[in-house]
């Protein structure tokens, strides 16, 4: 098992900002591979960085490469991991369960590769969740936003019925 936060395999990614190069990174998070895509400006210079966690579950709600290239046109190399068991990554997407490793192991991508020593946090919906962990279980972060942000997973659950919210609910809480 290699290091949390080495990385395994790094590719070229279609950026669709003509300034912004992207990335897609296989590293390793709690002895599983899994991706993420990291953007950064083409000029060289001394940037900062942000990790943005996205919300959504699975497919949904995804990482766009024109939202974190948006998001480095402005400055900053920016790193979203997709999550575990997303886009060919290892293990199962959990809702903030042991995933929420994926966000606080993929700092060191951050840290390593794109030489950076603080980060900021950005966290949308189930990615409000996942930076607050981040930010507890890390001492190097700059600031945290939370955009939406998820409190209750449970709650969240169980005000949003259906079949599919359901299966997946009683699911994560018979582990």
């Amino acid at each position: 098992m290699k290091d949390n936060g080495s990385i395994e395999m790094i590719r070229s990614y279609p950026s669709p900002n003509p300034n912004v190069v992207l990335h897609e990174i296989l590293y390793w998070s709690e002895g599983l591979r899994v991706k993420g895509l990291l953007a950064k400006p083409k000029k060289e210079g001394q940037y900062e960085a942000m990790l943005y966690l996205r919300g959504g579950l699975q497919s949904i709600g995804m990482v766009r490469a024109s939202r974190i290239a948006q998001f480095a046109s402005q400055g900053l190399v920016v790193f979203a991991p997709y999550y575990r068991g997303n886009r060919g990554g290892e293990g199962r997407d959990e809702m903030a369960g042991e995933d929420r490793f994926d966000a606080v192991n993929s700092l060191e991508i951050l840290k390593k590769y794109a030489n950076v020593k603080e980060v900021h946090l950005f966290g949308f919906s189930r990615g409000g969740l996942m930076a607050l962990w981040t930010a507890i279980l890390r001492d190097d972060i700059k600031s945290v936003v939370t955009w939406a942000g998820v409190s209750d997973v449970t709650s969240m659950y169980m005000e949003r019925v259906n079949a599919k919210n359901l299966k997946t609910y009683y699911r994560w809480i018979s582990k």
